[in-house]
């Protein structure tokens, strides 16, 4: 992982960014709440009978979030060792929002149950994987005493989502729409983040090799040094 910013930033500098991660965040919520809260459930009921539904809709549920717990660990150490041109958080930020709108897409134009299941496990992993990039920026760009009032602006988007969401379900009669609307606002935010983003690109390889033992080290914490 990189080392954290130490030196405070300009009001300018730090307003700057804290926009961007704000806009950021509100999408990527937006194309993660909408279908979870909303139109996921419309969509199974148009696919299977009434009866079907509450099973389809729990193991679709249930599946998303499983990918999500891993998708988050895992792309927020691959983004730490990422070596690309355009920087260790562009990448991921960027192509998850696009992977996430290409399976949300799939998702509500599908008329499978397993097939939108896969869509809504991509999506999950797509967004999870964007947002562990987002969130890693806030430690690479902002100093730990100015972090507070970024994380505390940041904290309104998901509610502001939700709303967002409900808004758009109750506005767009289309399950395709439902789906592909959040996705692509999540996109042109997430492309507005990253243009304005500063993200240096990695200069050393990192030590070591990527293991399984290497990733399962993010689940496991010791309470002393917490």
């Amino acid at each position: 992982m990189s080392s954290p910013a130490t030196a405070p930033l300009a009001p300018r500098t730090l307003n700057r960014y804290a926009r961007g991660y704000f806009a950021a965040s509100f999408g990527l919520y937006l194309a993660v709440f909408t279908p979870a809260m909303v139109a996921l459930s419309f969509k199974v009921k148009h696919i299977v009978s009434q009866d079907e539904a509450t099973a389809a809709l729990s193991l679709i549920l249930s599946l998303g979030a499983l990918s999500a717990l891993v998708a988050s660990p895992l792309a927020g150490r691959l983004s730490d060792r990422t070596m690309s041109r355009f920087g260790r958080r562009r990448p991921w930020i960027l192509g998850g929002a696009v992977v996430a709108l290409g399976a949300l897409l799939l998702g509500g134009l599908t008329t499978s149950v397993p097939l939108l299941a896969f869509a809504w496990c991509a999506a999950q992993f797509a967004v999870n994987a964007a947002f562990a990039a987002t969130n890693a920026t806030l430690a690479d760009q902002i100093p730990g005493v100015q972090r507070g009032k970024v994380t505390g602006m940041v904290g309104m988007t998901s509610p502001l989502a939700i709303l967002g969401g409900t808004l758009v379900v109750n506005l767009v009669a289309a399950d395709g729409l439902r789906f592909a609307l959040p996705g692509l606002v999540a996109v042109g935010l997430a492309a507005w983040f990253v243009a304005r983003l500063k993200d240096s690109p990695r200069t050393t390889r990192p030590a070591g090799r990527f293991s399984l033992r290497y990733f399962a080290g993010s689940f496991v914490f010791n309470p002393r040094r917490t």
